[in-house]
C-alpha cells in the first residue's frame, strides 16, 4: 500500500503537485481518500450604489410591470444576509402597483402578486406568485373560508342566515390571511338586496373588514372588540354614509353615501380593500362616479398578517353581498383545490378590476447586478423565465421562480464536497454527467468545527478501481461542491490519497 499526500494554496481548489520520482499506476490497482483538509472561503457582499440596483420585469410588457428597487449599502455575509433577503421580498412587493383602471391582460398579473426571497435547498429562490381572485363560497368550499350563519346562494350570492341583528353573530372569514409581506392584495363585494328593516337601529348593513387576529379568537364572538376588527368600512342604510376604521382609530365618516345598494344589478356599489404600493386602501366604486372615491389610505405595516371578512348585521330579507372575493397568501399551502370559477362580467361604469376568467401566464426577466448575480450563484446578471400554473399547493396559483445556478455559499447549510482526481481514471461515475467522472470521494459537511473549516477522515475506507497504467510523477486534483460548481479556499488544502494492489 502507498501513501500520496497532495497539497496546494490555490484559492479555486485546484491542487497540482508533481515528484521527482516516478510512482508506478497499474491498471486494476485500487485508490481511496485517506483524509482532507481545507478552508473554505465564505463569500461577503460588498453593495455600493453601482451595483446595488435589482430589476424584476413581471409580464415581459408595460412599465408597471416593471419593479426597480435598491438595496441597502453595505457589507453582507453569512450573519446578515437572511436581512437582505428580506429587503428584496419587502422592497420588491412594496413597489407593486394595484392595476385599477381597465388593466391590460399583462397589468392583471399584479392582482393578487406577491414575491419571496429566500434559501430553497441550499439556492437562491426569488419567486412571484400570483393568488387567485375567486368567489368566496369557492374558498368556502375548500376549506379555504368559513360560514358563521351565513348562507351562499348560486351563483352570486352571501347573506345571513340569522335575523336582522346590531351584532357581529353573521358572518364569513378567510382561514388563510393576506401574504404577510404584501404585495397586490384584494377583498371585494358588490352591496345587493337592501331593503329598510325600518327600525332605524345599526342592524340592515354589512361590514367588509381586515382582521390582523387569527379569526380562530374571534369567530364564534357575538361582538368582535374594536382590536380584531382591524380596518373595516361598514353601510348601514342606503341614506346613511360609509363609516370607516383603522388600526387603533375610532370610527370616522367618509362623507360620501352609497348610490344603488338596494335591488340587484351591476350598477351596485362595490366595496373593496386593496394594498397598493405598500399602501392599504379603501376604494367605493359607484356607478355614477367616473373613478372610483378613496375612502382610506394608510400605511401597510409588512410582516402584518391580514384576515378578511364580512359581517352581516341584516337578515337574508335585508342584505347581500354579491361577487364577493378576495386573494389569499399566494405562498400557501392547502390540502384541497381551490375551484376556479369564471369571474362574473361586470357591466358597471366604474368597475373595479378583473381577471376576466383568463389568466396569464407570463415571461417574466430578474436583472442584477454582475456582483450580486455571482454572489447568489447565478450565472448570468440577467435571467429569464416562463411562470407557470402550480396546482401543487392545492391552489390554483401562477408562479415563476429564479433559482440560482449554484449552491449559495455564504451560508453552507448542509453542504457537501467532492475530490475529483485530474489526471487519473478510475472507476467512478456521475449521474449528474451521467459519464465516467474521476471522483474519488464525496466529503460530508464537518460538524463541531467552524462553518468553513472542512476537517475529514473517514471511519471507513472506500476503494475505487484505478482504470489506466502509467507511470506518474504528476498528481492533479480539485475540490468542488457537491453540485460541482468551484469551489474558494483560503491557505493549505491538504489530500491524503491511499493506493494498493489488487489483492491486497
Amino acid at each position: 500500500m502507498r501513501l500520496i499526500r497532495l497539497v496546494g494554496n490555490d484559492e479555486k481548489g485546484l491542487i497540482d503537485n508533481s515528484f521527482d520520482t516516478d510512482i508506478e499506476i497499474k491498471q486494476g490497482q485500487k485508490i481511496a481518500l485517506q483524509s482532507v483538509s481545507f478552508n473554505e472561503r465564505i463569500s461577503v457582499l460588498d453593495l455600493d450604489d453601482t451595483n446595488n440596483e435589482v430589476v424584476l420585469d413581471l409580464a415581459g410588457s408595460g412599465a408597471d410591470n416593471i419593479l426597480t428597487v435598491s438595496l441597502t449599502l453595505g457589507e453582507y455575509d453569512k450573519d446578515n444576509v437572511e436581512t437582505l433577503f428580506n429587503e428584496i421580498r419587502d422592497l420588491l412587493c412594496s413597489a407593486i402597483k394595484y392595476p385599477q383602471t381597465n388593466p391590460s391582460l399583462f397589468d392583471k398579473i399584479r392582482l393578487g402578486m406577491s414575491i419571496d426571497c429566500k434559501i430553497q435547498s441550499n439556492r437562491v429562490n426569488i419567486t412571484t406568485s400570483q393568488s387567485n381572485l375567486i368567489l368566496n363560497s369557492a374558498r368556502q368550499t375548500s376549506g379555504q373560508a368559513k360560514y358563521v350563519n351565513v348562507v351562499f346562494t348560486s351563483p352570486y350570492l352571501l347573506k345571513s342566515d340569522n335575523s336582522n341583528t346590531v351584532n357581529d353573530d353573521a358572518k364569513y372569514y378567510s382561514s388563510i390571511s393576506w401574504a404577510p409581506q404584501g404585495g397586490c392584495m384584494i377583498h371585494r363585494v358588490q352591496i345587493v338586496n337592501y331593503t329598510d328593516t325600518g327600525t332605524g337601529l345599526e342592524d340592515n348593513g354589512i361590514t367588509l373588514g381586515l382582521s390582523n387576529v387569527s379569526p380562530d379568537i374571534w369567530k364564534d364572538k357575538s361582538q368582535m372588540t374594536a382590536d380584531e376588527k382591524t380596518y373595516y368600512v361598514r353601510s348601514n342604510r342606503n341614506t346613511d354614509t360609509y363609516k370607516t376604521k383603522i388600526d387603533g382609530g375610532t370610527e370616522q365618516n367618509s362623507g360620501i353615501a352609497p348610490d344603488t345598494i338596494a335591488g340587484d344589478t351591476d350598477d351596485n356599489d362595490y366595496l373593496e380593500w386593496v394594498i397598493d404600493e405598500n399602501k392599504l386602501k379603501c376604494y367605493l366604486y359607484r356607478q355614477s362616479q367616473v373613478v372610483p372615491d378613496l375612502l382610506v389610505e394608510t400605511d401597510y405595516v409588512q410582516g402584518t398578517p391580514l384576515y378578511p371578512f364580512i359581517i352581516f348585521h341584516g337578515g337574508d330579507s335585508a342584505i347581500a353581498v354579491k361577487n364577493s372575493r378576495h386573494t389569499i397568501d399566494p405562498f400557501t399551502t392547502t390540502n384541497n383545490d381551490a375551484v376556479q370559477d369564471d369571474e362574473h362580467v361586470i357591466l358597471h361604469t366604474n368597475p373595479p378590476p378583473t381577471t376576466g376568467g383568463r389568466r396569464l401566464i407570463p415571461t417574466q426577466t430578474l436583472t442584477l447586478s454582475t456582483l450580486v448575480a455571482n454572489f447568489f450563484g447565478f450565472n448570468n446578471a440577467v435571467n429569464t423565465i416562463k411562470a407557470v400554473s402550480d396546482k401543487s399547493t392545492g391552489n390554483f396559483f401562477v408562479v415563476g421562480s429564479f433559482i440560482g445556478n449554484k449552491i449559495f455559499v455564504a451560508t453552507l447549510s448542509n453542504t457537501s464536497y467532492m475530490i475529483e482526481l485530474r489526471n487519473l481514471k478510475i472507476e467512478s461515475y456521475n449521474a449528474e454527467s451521467g459519464t465516467r467522472q474521476n471522483i474519488v470521494a464525496v466529503v460530508p459537511k464537518s460538524s463541531g468545527l467552524a462553518e468553513s473549516t472542512i476537517e475529514y477522515e473517514p471511519s471507513n475506507l472506500y476503494f475505487i478501481n484505478i482504470a489506466e497504467n502509467g507511470l506518474f510523477r504528476n498528481f492533479s486534483a480539485r475540490l468542488l461542491r457537491i453540485d460541482g460548481s468551484p469551489i474558494i479556499v483560503d491557505g493549505l488544502s491538504i489530500v491524503t490519497l491511499l493506493i494498493k494492489d489488487e489483492n491486497e
